[in-house]
This record gives C-alpha cells, sequence and structure tokens, in this order.
C-alpha cells in the first residue's frame, strides 16, 4: 500500500472505517470527507475534520451498496491531490440456515469489500505556461472526452488569501487561459473533473504570475551652468 494511500477498514453492513496516513497538520490545512452511493450521486454526505485527523467511521450506511469516497486536503501550505476510494459495505446478516453448517448450506459467497475506480480517473498533470503579468495558461492531462466527462471547473485564487474565480471548460479541452491576475503573486490552481456519474476528480498546483514591467524614471532637467548663460549674452 502507498504511504498516501485511503483505504478503508471495519467495514460492516452499516458502516466502515477510513484511514489515511498524516497529509497535513493541525496549523496548516484541513480534511473535506465526501462520501456518495454509487447508485444515488446526489445523496452525497460530507464531513470537515482538522489536519491532525487520520480517519473517520461512516456510519448509518445501506447493507450490500457501493459508496464512493473521496479526501480531499484543502491547504494553502501544501499541495495535495484529493484521494479516492470505492468501499462496498457487506451484506445484511442472514437469517438462520443460510451458511450455518448444521443445515447443510455452503457458507456465504464474499466479494470485494474496496476498490479504486481507475476508469474514472481525473487530472494527473497540470502544466503552467505562457505566464504574464496578469495572465496565464493552464494545461492538464489526460483530457477526457464527452462519452466520460461533463467538462472540467478551473478554480484559482490568490495562496495569500482572496476571493476565488472560476471558469468551466467542456469535455474534450485540456486548456484554458486565466485571466485579469495580479502581477507577482502565487495562485493555488484545482482543475476538477465532472463525471456523468456524478463523481469529480480534482488535481491543485501552484501558478505564479511575474512582475510587471517596471516604469521608467523620468529625467530630470538639467540646471543651466552660470558660465553657459554668460556666454549666450
Amino acid at each position: 500500500m502507498r504511504p498516501q494511500q485511503l483505504h478503508a477498514t471495519e467495514i460492516t453492513s452499516s458502516s466502515f472505517r477510513l484511514a489515511w496516513p498524516p497529509l497535513l497538520t493541525a496549523d496548516a490545512g484541513y480534511y473535506v470527507l465526501e462520501l456518495v452511493p454509487s447508485a444515488q450521486p446526489g445523496a452525497a454526505r460530507r464531513q470537515q475534520l482538522p489536519g491532525n485527523a487520520t480517519d473517520w467511521t461512516w456510519a448509518g450506511l445501506n447493507p450490500d451498496t457501493d459508496y464512493d469516497a473521496a479526501l480531499v486536503p484543502e491547504s494553502n501550505v501544501h499541495l495535495l491531490r484529493p484521494q479516492h476510494l470505492r468501499v462496498r459495505t457487506r451484506p445484511a446478516e442472514a437469517g438462520p440456515g443460510v451458511g450455518d453448517p448444521e443445515s447443510g448450506a455452503g457458507p456465504a459467497p464474499t466479494r470485494p469489500v474496496a476498490r479504486p475506480a481507475p476508469e474514472e480517473a481525473g487530472p494527473e498533470r497540470i502544466i503552467i505556461s505562457h505566464a504574464r503579468p496578469r495572465s496565464l495558461r493552464v494545461s492538464w492531462a489526460p483530457a477526457l472526452g464527452a462519452a466520460a466527462a461533463l467538462g472540467y471547473h478551473v478554480q484559482f485564487g490568490p495562496l495569500e488569501g482572496g476571493a476565488a474565480q472560476s471558469v468551466e471548460v467542456p469535455a474534450g479541452r485540456n486548456c484554458t487561459t486565466l485571466q485579469g491576475l495580479a502581477p507577482g503573486t502565487a495562485y493555488l490552481v484545482t482543475v476538477t473533473a465532472a463525471f456523468r456519474s456524478g463523481r469529480e476528480s480534482a488535481l491543485s498546483a501552484k501558478a505564479c504570475t511575474p512582475d510587471g514591467p517596471r516604469p521608467r524614471p523620468r529625467p530630470v532637467p538639467r540646471a543651466p551652468t552660470p558660465g553657459a548663460a554668460s556666454r549666450e549674452l
């Protein structure tokens, strides 16, 4: 298991526990956890946790159901990708006779309980180019077609704080130019892919605009010397 991978444990028919290694600290950001039933994209649940949290238990779930879980680190100090995991709750407890050795029935079949959803992988790389004092170009890969994604949502705002802005990019395109930026400023740019299943996948990167041109100093008129004035007379 990779050091920064979200994983599920203690899976029951109505709950499971999500755990992850410490990616942030209490003073460096916070986490947003999202949980969505795969068959009901509109029934999302969200929970905000402090930056020193490393686990959370989702309860009150339906048995034998696929859930899409997401861990979104929010920080102006560390740029971390959201992590996604699909978890299936266990079937409801069977009544007498099912899986009971005395009844002659075989054991209940087992099912995989946690698996990622690679078919809906979002942006894996962000490229910043054509940086100018008041604009820059954002590109990402891979580009998803309209059959898989509805489009992209690109949000950007100053790292030091300030109002965030956003632009919408249709599916099939993988770049956009951000306008109206401030010179000499660091920005946090987040590209979110919206899938037809209702899921989203995001990736963030830091981008900096260069300083603007400095105004040229105005020439100072030179006063005539007394000797030059006397020669003119």
